[in-house]
């Protein structure tokens, strides 16, 4: 009894550090946001390092003081912080604009890259099946307890792969809009 009770007290206490811990993040986030803020109205020499460092600690991602203030400015700017943050090295910001890596610009590449995605897809779908079979209609506890194993990994890689392909469709459709805009 002094276990279970000890693991309920341990559970609810991690629970109410991670609470703690993503408030005090959210308020540092905010707190350099003001601050980020205020340096882009104000332009030296200084603060183009200081706007640079802030914008990196915020987002994660390491650009030039005039590609974060052009994109700062801009109204779609969430969707591209979020598009360079989800695909590291596969999009740039530079000069105003948003394209795809020089490895990833021909669109073969990125065919391969979304039929693959699609393969993993199918193939992911296929082994949902064959497992939810095998659980149904199998006797052996081994073979239950493998084909729940694979069921549940393969739903996750189901889930995993579409995600994946709604992304590459929505970024494709990003990298359209900025091309249509500057050509």
């Amino acid at each position: 009894m002094i276990s279970v009770f000890t693991t309920v007290i341990t559970a609810i206490s991690s629970i109410i550090v991670a609470y703690i811990a993503n408030n005090k993040k959210q308020e540092r986030n905010h707190s350099l946001l003001k601050e980020l803020t205020i340096l882009l109205n104000q332009e030296t020499i200084k603060n183009k390092y200081e706007v640079s460092k802030i914008f990196e600690f915020i987002t994660g991602l390491k650009m030039n003081y005039s590609d974060i203030k052009e994109l700062v400015n801009r109204d779609d700017s969430i969707q591209i912080i979020s598009a360079l943050k989800k695909t590291p090295g596969l999009v740039t910001y530079k000069n105003k604009k948003l394209e795809y890596h020089k490895n990833f610009k021909p669109k073969g590449i990125r065919k391969a890259i979304f039929y693959f995605e699609k393969f993993s897809l199918y193939i992911s779908f296929i082994i949902m099946v064959v497992s939810m079979i095998f659980l149904t209609f199998s006797n052996n506890f081994s073979i239950k307890s493998l084909s729940g194993i694979f069921l549940f990994l393969s739903a996750f890689m189901w889930m995993s792969a579409l995600k994946s392909i709604n992304y590459t469709q929505e970024l494709e459709e990003i990298i359209k809009a900025e091309e249509g805009n500057f050509n």
